[in-house]
């Protein structure tokens, strides 16, 4: 019983340290990244969701610009990119690798959502 106390409480703090963190997201180029939608009236040309997972890095600052603007060399015609949803997650699959190497993985994946658009 003792055993399974001592488990149960280490899974917690894991769980409850995994969970805790402070994220700045990093973005630049060319052509201009709304998260809404812009005034002027638009053309959606395509709808993306993009991703990665990232593993060493200890910046702090994901470079999302790597995901979006891939995107973008595919519509040399886009004016920009709005209504984007950034998702970071670190689920118990990134976490085992965590522990396992005490904290040097850093394993977390990076989701982009949003809509590329041409300016009518």
């Amino acid at each position: 019983m003792k055993k399974f106390l001592l488990f149960s409480l280490v899974v917690i703090t894991v769980i409850f340290l995994a969970g805790c963190s402070t994220l700045k997201i990093e973005l630049r180029g060319n052509k201009p990244v709304l998260l809404n939608t812009p005034t002027k009236e638009y053309l959606v040309l395509n709808h993306f969701i993009q991703g990665k997972v990232s593993a060493f890095d200890y910046s702090g600052t994901p470079d999302i610009s790597a995901i979006v603007y891939k995107v973008l060399l595919d519509y040399p015609n886009a004016d920009a990119i709005v209504n984007l949803f950034i998702t970071i997650r670190r689920g118990p699959l990134e976490v085992i690798p965590d522990l396992l190497t005490l904290g040097l993985a850093n394993i977390y994946t990076i989701k982009a959502e949003g809509d590329i658009i041409q300016y009518k």
